[in-house]
């Protein structure tokens, strides 16, 4: 316990760390995880064609990443979406024909789960020419500007619902996450608190201080689960093979895991029925973490050590904490095919 409680204080100081010297702006695209981003959907009850709608997202990227919320997002609910109104249409007498058009494009931020609507903007009423109908569209669409100082206040408008609205449910999601917790849906529980982006210190720092809790508890369950298929293996098999078995389970046990003391007894437990029989040992996938424990031991004091091995622990743990939550938001439905209210 005091070993857990060590490793989550190390955890918010590397989250307040990363807070005070990177910029949302200035965060890699590799690690979305803690950041606002803005989904880009074309919703389903959008007057944009079809055939318009790849056009439109891209837009709508560009903007996103021009004011620092572009990239792949943890959580679908906040997008960034428009639609266009055709004013009119004619098609105008010249050598060839060409086809005119006046578009009257919004952009829309807001909650697609909730419905809130965060903020919008209009282009106001833009003249297109193209030789048909569609690359008129097209030709409109395309013209739109990504970078102005009106987009920009409408983007930081957004970005500051969100804010707020991460900043007024965190005891919300504090709770909701325990709740998964305790019905051991770690993955979604850990996925719920890693969508609070770091901009909301305080709520950041509560979120990530839980989820180092959760992801503990899906350690220690994990472990317990792997344990017992390696006990079982062991117990029906005394052989090579139900020695093989066992240790890949025990190799997939954490070192940070409750059990992780049985789980090494277990291991020596094997290794010492070999080596009697046939003065032998056998290596466990377990044997390169204890060799390279005992490599550190040699470079420096226990204490030095005590203080690195936490620290190397809570950014192992931050990484694997991001890869749970992205690999289950992944697996979940995304808001592309939402009716949004706002139009």
């Amino acid at each position: 316990m005091k070993r857990a409680v060590i490793t989550a204080a190390i955890i918010s100081l590397l989250f307040s760390m990363a807070i005070e010297s990177t910029a949302q702006n200035n965060l890699g695209k590799t690690d979305d995880v803690g950041r606002i981003c803005l989904n880009s959907v074309i919703a389903s009850n959008s007057s944009i064609p079809q055939g318009a709608n790849k056009l439109m997202v891209n837009k709508l990227n560009q903007i996103a990443a021009k004011n620092g919320v572009g990239g792949s997002s943890i959580n679908p609910r906040f997008v960034i979406t428009a639609n266009v109104i055709e004013i009119a249409q004619e098609v105008v007498p010249s050598a060839p024909p060409m086809v005119a058009m006046e578009l009257e494009t919004t952009l829309y931020i807001g909650d697609a789960e909730s419905g809130a609507l965060y903020g919008s903007y209009s282009y106001g009423s833009r003249k297109c020419v193209g030789s048909t109908a569609e690359k008129a569209y097209l030709a409109g669409l395309r013209n739109l500007p990504v970078d102005t100082p009106a987009l920009r206040s409408f983007v930081e408008q957004g970005k500051n619902k969100i804010v707020e609205y991460y900043n007024s449910q965190i005891d919300f999601l504090l709770s909701e996450a325990e709740t998964l917790a305790s019905q051991r849906r770690y993955e979604e529980s850990i996925a719920l608190l890693m969508q609070v982006p770091e901009v909301c210190k305080d709520a950041y720092t509560k979120a990530m201080a839980k989820a180092s809790v959760v992801y503990q508890q899906k350690l220690d369950n994990d472990g317990a689960e792997l344990l017992t298929k390696a006990r079982a293996a062991w117990k029906t098999n005394t052989t090579d093979e139900g020695a093989a078995e066992a240790a890949i389970y025990l190799g997939e046990i954490s070192p940070s895991a409750a059990c992780a003391s049985e789980a090494n007894a277990l291991a020596d437990s094997i290794a010492k029925h070999f080596k009697d029989l046939e003065d032998r040992e056998w290596n466990f996938k377990m044997k390169k973490y204890n060799d390279s424990i005992e490599q550190e031991n040699r470079k420096m004091d226990l204490e030095e050590k005590r203080i690195d091995a936490d620290a190397k622990k809570a950014h192992e743990d931050l990484n694997a904490m991001k890869e749970i939550a992205m690999s289950y938001v992944s697996s979940r439905s995304n808001v592309e095919n939402a009716i949004l209210p706002w139009w």
